[in-house]
């Protein structure tokens, strides 16, 4: 390049020429291969261990000295039924898998620069895969801001084992108790020990499934009938339910496959109760609500005026849930016993409306008034609460 000035040095308005030098570092997206332990098909154990190794070039900058040079992989890990991933829009980023977890490996080290190293890593899922075909799913991304994930690789795997036969399962529609009863009978087999019950239900039609409070690996009994009400169903909807038994056979952990059931009717989308999920006696199932609950919902925003803006910014954090207030008309001893457990009760309770819905919520103020002669007295509870996660 080729300057001509003809300013001289102490001219005030001659000529400047600067040159700016920079270093670009590039890292490239890790690479990923999966397999399980023991290899597919799996045949000795409902607990596979599934191992995703990834590999990434790192260079003599990459010395972990700061968050620019980490050289941690950090990744995702999936597992997905064969009725997922073939179902119509499935995508692996999206879908919702039977088991997930993320993290970040350790460290890879450097080698000469040129060669990519490896990181393995190993998880175990915490939930029984029933004998049937998966696909692993995997993607990692280099730990420094802004990196981007590889593309999901997958492994298609099989679980084959021998375990005890899937349980009996019968329900049926209790809709004068607002509930479901089901009966679950464990099924044994040579060498079987230590059963552990798991009941889920479904109210889309399988396409996903919740496990039934304190239902999720509870000790039962072979052959011994077991009777359980879920009260917390849905309401007007179809209603499926399914259960599977994991036993201890030698060394392994071996579960059943899955025993279907699906509720011939629905229940009854009729009046309000109130039930509480931790102590059943507690419930008040058509409680008669005089005034509709009226609702409030507050959202964690903060509110900017940048110089120069005419309108403002506002920055949200979370929506918060339904909170408000119901009155209920008391008119027997007996309704009155049953507003006392549930005004004096601390904790959360199960709203269920006429309108369909249904929330988890938590009584904060009592109030009520008493009118009338002692043996006919007529009252009425007011109560506020918040709307809460399931206990």
């Amino acid at each position: 390049m080729r300057v001509n000035d003809g300013h001289k040095a102490t001219d005030a308005n001659r000529a400047y020429i600067y040159e700016v030098f920079a270093d670009l570092y590039c890292a490239a997206r890790p690479t990923v291969a999966l397999s399980t332990e023991p290899e597919t098909p799996i045949t000795t154990t409902s607990y596979p261990t599934l191992v995703a190794t990834f590999s990434a070039l790192v260079e003599d900058w990459q010395d972990n000295s700061g968050p620019a040079a980490r050289t941690e992989i950090g990744y995702q890990m999936r597992v997905f039924g064969a009725a997922q991933y073939a179902a119509p829009g499935f995508d692996p980023a999206v879908t919702r898998p039977i088991w997930s977890v993320e993290g970040l490996s350790a460290p890879l080290d450097f080698i000469d620069g040129e060669t990519a190293s490896s990181e393995d890593v190993e998880q175990t899922p915490d939930l029984p895969l029933a004998n049937g075909t998966y696909r692993l799913y995997a993607r990692g991304r280099r730990a420094f801001e802004a990196a981007q994930y590889s593309a999901w690789e997958y492994l298609v795997f099989t679980v084959g084992v021998t375990p005890c036969p899937p349980p009996d399962l019968s329900v049926a529609l209790d809709d004068a108790g607002q509930r479901v009863t089901l009966t679950v009978t464990p099924q044994t087999a040579v060498g079987a020990a230590a059963p552990l019950l798991t009941v889920q239900r479904s109210e889309d039609e399988g396409g996903t499934w919740q496990t039934l409070r304190g239902l999720d690996k509870a000790p039962c009994a072979f052959a011994e009938p077991l009777t359980v009400h879920d009260r917390e169903a849905a309401r007007g909807v179809a209603l499926r339910y399914r259960a599977c038994v994991e036993a201890s056979f030698d060394d392994a952990q071996l579960v059943s496959d899955w025993r279907t059931a699906a509720v011939e009717a629905a229940l009854s989308v009729s009046g309000w109760n109130l039930k509480c999920p931790l102590e059943p006696e507690r419930d008040w199932l058509g409680a008669r609500i005089v005034a509709d609950p009226e609702w409030t919902q507050e959202e964690d925003a903060g509110t900017f005026r940048p110089i120069g803006r005419r309108l403002p910014v506002v920055v949200s954090m979370a929506l918060g849930g339904a909170d408000g207030s119901l009155v209920i008309s008391v008119a027997t001893e007996a309704e009155w016993e049953a507003a006392q457990r549930l005004r004096d009760y601390a904790g959360t309770l199960y709203l269920e409306s006429p309108y369909g819905w249904a929330r988890y919520v938590r009584i904060l103020s009592r109030s009520w008034v008493e009118t009338g002669a002692p043996d006919g007295a007529r009252r009425r509870l007011t109560c506020s609460f918040l709307e809460v996660e399931a206990p």
